[in-house]
């Protein structure tokens, strides 16, 4: 079982969840340092859990996949 990280809530970071949800990965979790507000709009809509920075989100879950998602 895969435990997939996300770095960064904008709109390329939301594609990948929304495909990785597509295709039926269950482990997601997400990390975006910016906005309190936009991590609850994802952990409602999406239904997984964030974290304010991937320290946080390391000293929590063993990840074996990341996605860095942040604008170039």
């Amino acid at each position: 079982m895969n435990n997939i990280l996300i770095i960064g809530g904008g709109s390329i970071g939301k594609r990948h969840l929304r495909n990785l949800l597509k295709l039926g990965e269950k482990n997601i979790f997400a990390v975006e340092p910016n906005e309190a507000r936009a991590r609850e709009e994802i952990e409602k809509e999406y239904k997984i859990k964030t974290f304010r920075s991937v320290e946080e989100a390391f000293a929590e879950v063993d990840f074996n996949i990341a996605f860095i998602c942040n604008p170039s």
